[in-house]
């Protein structure tokens, strides 16, 4: 789990769960499997999917307002040169 941010208004956090697989070079993990998912900021809030899981990993998590995510998605690829952003809306 990572990337954690919480909304502008403070009421959810977004994160990322991933699992570590080989990569190109032996000496790089790549966190792949990813999943963006959503939780409220109260205590015993329950944590909902708001994306499937994608072989790609994701680097970069961000909310645009309280209602819109966008994060990247990226295969293992050197240079990572099919780096694609997309964005989920929250409702």
């Amino acid at each position: 789990m990572g990337l954690a941010t919480p909304s502008p208004d403070g009421k959810l956090i977004a994160y990322v769960t991933f699992n570590a697989k080989a990569a190109e070079q032996p000496h790089w993990t790549f966190w792949g499997n990813a999943t963006v998912w959503v939780v409220p900021a109260a205590p015993g809030g329950k944590p909902r999917a708001v994306t499937h899981a994608s072989p790609s990993a994701i680097n970069t998590l961000r909310w645009l307002n309280n209602k819109e995510i966008v994060f990247d998605r990226s295969a293992s690829k050197q240079f990572y040169d099919d780096v694609r952003l997309w964005k989920v809306r929250i409702d």
